[in-house]
């Protein structure tokens, strides 16, 4: 077979869990094709600071979010793909345009699933989803291990957005920030209590929750991730702390200092769970094996509805107190300028 040295993943989507779920895929090809540079297909306005980190992205083609809007941007993106691709991923079950997109590429290697929402397509080749795994960051992965006709097995990387030691150390130092009197060691709780949908649990709730732990686990501190232009949830004081950004990877670097993690599902949790931090999961009503944190063994996943508060308080008191923060870096390290290039 002929080297493969260009990758198109087609991924037109523009949720920021969906897009995050595509690194162990980047991964993937980091470790299988060493000497391959990626190019993305993507409408996620967050992907370039995604997959900054990666050493072998090297595109990322941006579609304008409601493209029909801007019929001459969008064309213009659309002629990129067609740029001499040796193989072209679309790793999404469900998604047509993704399909069809795959296919502008003229990749000679063109693979998709098969699944109830894509038939068999003669220009592509076809992997029956039936057989794939469960989890929806494995997904990429084992369509590009059947693909290639590798052997396939249940060790997959993990999500990630490569946080460099100087991203972390900067986050470490928003944390010191945050809490200057805390005693060294004290737990730091990191938490987003705001979902779509029906993915919400109410702020009482959460208040509740916050009741329970102050009392069961000695010297806590809550730090709670504000959407830009939103209202924290907690009054700030020296045991609350608020962090805000617009940039996706200052979130984490300040998420990646914290020892535990809690989120309903969605976009911020799975931005938690592409740190080193053990994340615990909330859902309401998606699917915790399709969804659940994916980054490492000690995060959780859990159903939950608003009677489940004193099970959540149970396992997040546990989580903290056997946590610690796995990742932190030599706090001396340089970090005045690492954002400076973050808009």
């Amino acid at each position: 077979m002929f080297p493969i040295l260009k990758v198109l993943i087609s991924r037109p989507n523009v949720r920021l869990g969906n897009t995050l779920m595509l690194t162990p895929l980047i991964r993937e090809l980091q470790q299988r094709l060493p000497d391959a540079r990626v190019d993305i297909l993507t409408a996620c306005q967050d992907s370039d600071r995604i997959f900054c980190g990666f050493d072998n992205v090297d595109s990322i083609i941006q579609l304008p979010r409601h493209g029909a809007r801007h019929p001459l941007r969008f064309l213009k993106k659309l002629k990129e793909i067609a740029k001499g691709y040796d193989l072209a991923l679309d790793p999404c079950p469900r998604s047509r345009s993704s399909r069809l997109y795959t296919q502008l590429s003229r990749a000679p290697i063109r693979a998709g699933f098969i699944s109830d929402s894509k038939p068999r397509n003669a220009s592509v080749a076809g992997v029956s989803f039936a057989q794939a795994p469960r989890h929806m960051a494995q997904y990429p992965v084992y369509l590009f291990r059947q693909t290639m006709q590798l052997i396939d097995t249940t060790d997959y990387p993990t999500m990630s957005l490569s946080l460099a030691p100087t991203e972390m150390a900067w986050g470490q130092q928003q944390i010191q920030q945050f809490f200057p009197d805390t005693a060294p060691g004290s737990p730091i709780l990191g938490f987003y209590p705001r979902a779509t949908g029906a993915k919400h649990l109410p702020f009482t709730w959460w208040h509740s929750l916050f009741e329970i732990l102050s009392d069961t686990v000695p010297n806590l501190n809550f730090l709670e991730i504000v959407a830009p232009g939103m209202q924290g949830i907690l009054p700030p004081s020296d045991k609350h702390g608020r962090f805000s950004s617009p940039d996706v990877r200052q979130l984490a670097s300040v998420i990646s200092a914290t020892n535990t993690f809690v989120a309903c599902d969605g976009g911020i949790m799975h931005l938690a769970g592409s740190t080193r931090t053990p994340v615990l999961g909330l859902f309401t009503y998606t699917s915790p094996s399709t969804y659940r944190p994916f980054n490492c063994p000690t995060s959780y996943a859990m159903p939950v509805d608003v009677t489940s508060l004193a099970h959540v308080a149970a396992r997040l008191g546990t989580q903290i107190t056997h946590s610690s923060v796995t990742n932190a870096t030599d706090r001396q390290l340089p970090v005045s300028n690492v954002f400076a290039h973050a808009g």
